[in-house]
């Protein structure tokens, strides 16, 4: 809704940690935040992601994702909508969550950046 957005908004880019809200419920068209996505990418945009077909279950095969469901894959597009409503850039978004995420769960352990 408009709402969690201004919410989501509000979070200091130094408390941000990102999910894909699995297993279920992706960025469907008529949810506030689709708006903000870029056109989905299937084939590529140069940077070598892109989204994996989505099919019904009973179809599904091993090169797609199921219907309706978020798999890790789409961290993207939250990553592109936590971006835009913040306004800065997809990477320095993920660097400020990829940091969080450190600080949370490997405050003890040295990781290469």
């Amino acid at each position: 809704t408009e709402d969690n957005l201004a919410v989501a908004r509000l979070v200091p880019l130094d408390r941000l940690m990102l999910e894909t809200d699995c297993p279920y419920c992706e960025i469907r068209p008529t949810h506030a935040s689709a708006k903000l996505l870029e056109t989905q990418p299937r084939d590529g945009d140069g940077d070598g992601w892109c989204m994996p077909d989505s099919k019904r279950k009973e179809r599904w095969s091993g090169d797609s994702m199921v219907k309706s469901r978020n798999e890790p894959c789409a961290i993207r597009q939250v990553v592109q909508v936590m971006a835009r409503l913040h306004g800065i850039d997809e990477q320095e978004l993920a660097a400020h969550a990829f940091n969080n995420t450190q600080k949370v769960f490997f405050a003890k352990a040295k990781l290469a950046q």
